[in-house]
């Protein structure tokens, strides 16, 4: 069932990104806005395709330090699908570049926004994950440098106990660590398939970037 499950999602896929003159596939990255994506998913009967952000910013977790949470304080909630496009200014400065492409009628995920950590392939921690969420995240984790995180972490929307939150760490374990700690912020975004086109492995919005 798994197995048709898939087919099912990749041809749908096809027959979306082929009416758009797109050539998408799932685990591959794309350039869109200025940052590196990965196509993770199809949702809302193929309109959507969920796109992976390799990192945007880093800092404590969203929900640690935003003012809907936690606010500066322990938050004990997952935020997982909860927008967080207001982090700080680059994560507002993107969305406000790419929100025209979102599908907002989606029942998980707004805005900008982490994935669960069932999302990455969680079995037990410090394990490996597995899937297309996963293949990004450790990929943004080993270059955690470059957003200027002290650490190889890339946080997930999902909390753990009332002070931590769990992550994916360079390696591809998934784990949890102190909520105030400065991690990798990468975001999803669920993509309206109807709204862009692939130009040279390029995401761009149809009739506002071309």
């Amino acid at each position: 069932m798994v197995t048709v499950s898939i087919w099912i999602s990749l041809l749908l896929l096809h027959l979306t990104s082929t009416c758009n003159n797109n050539v998408l596939e799932f685990g591959k990255t794309y350039r869109f806005s200025g940052y590196d994506w990965t196509a993770c998913e199809l949702i809302n009967n193929g309109k959507t395709l969920v796109i992976q952000s390799h990192g945007v910013t880093s800092g404590a977790w969203p929900g640690y330090v935003m003012p809907q949470f936690g606010n500066g304080n322990f938050y004990a909630a997952d935020i997982d699908g909860e927008d967080i496009s207001a982090y700080d200014d680059k994560m507002q400065t993107l969305y406000d570049a790419i929100k025209d492409a979102e599908d907002s009628s989606t029942s998980y995920g707004k805005g900008l926004f982490l994935i669960s950590k069932e999302k990455v392939g969680f079995t037990e921690w410090g394990k490996s994950g597995s899937g297309n969420y996963w293949q990004a995240l450790k990929k943004t984790a080993e270059n955690a440098c470059s957003f200027g995180s002290p650490d190889n972490y890339a946080w997930l929307g999902t909390v753990y106990g009332s002070g931590g939150a769990w992550y994916v760490n360079s390696n591809g374990g998934v784990s949890y660590n102190d909520q105030s700690d400065d991690y990798v912020v990468a975001p999803a975004f669920n993509l309206d398939l109807s709204k862009v086109e692939v130009v040279e492995n390029q995401i761009v919005k149809i009739r506002l970037e071309r």
